[in-house]
Order: structure tokens, then C-alpha cells, then sequence
């Protein structure tokens, strides 16, 4: 009887996610296009210099020091 309810279970489970599994996926263009825009779209064209800087650290070996990319 527990097998014939795991079973019945476990097919419920399945057939709810059936449609989710069905749903058409957006395009990698698409996703890329959203992406994209959510960065802030044409703005970035117009960075011609990034700088970065912060401080890395390794205490098991006992060195620390500031780093600028």
C-alpha cells in the first residue's frame, strides 16, 4: 500500500511540473537584449576607463596589500 502511494504521489508531483517544464524559453538574444539594457544600455559604449581598487588579504599566509586595477 506505501508503494502505491508513493507512486500516486510522485506522479502528482510530476504532472505539476509538466507545464513548467513546457513553457517556452526567450531567445539567448533576448536575454542578452534585457541584460543589456538593465546594465544601462548605450551608456556603457561610452566608458573608455575603469578603475578598480581595494585590498586583498590571505592571513594564513600573513600578507595583506592594496591592489588598483
Amino acid at each position: 500500500m506505501r508503494v502505491v502511494q508513493t507512486t500516486i504521489t510522485l506522479l502528482a508531483i510530476l504532472g505539476l511540473c509538466t507545464p513548467m517544464a513546457l513553457a517556452e524559453l526567450p531567445s539567448g538574444e533576448a536575454l542578452m537584449d534585457k541584460m543589456a539594457e538593465a546594465s544601462g544600455g548605450k551608456k556603457m559604449s561610452e566608458i573608455k576607463t575603469v578603475k578598480m581598487s581595494g585590498t586583498m588579504e590571505m592571513p594564513s599566509m600573513g600578507i595583506k596589500g592594496d591592489m588598483v586595477l
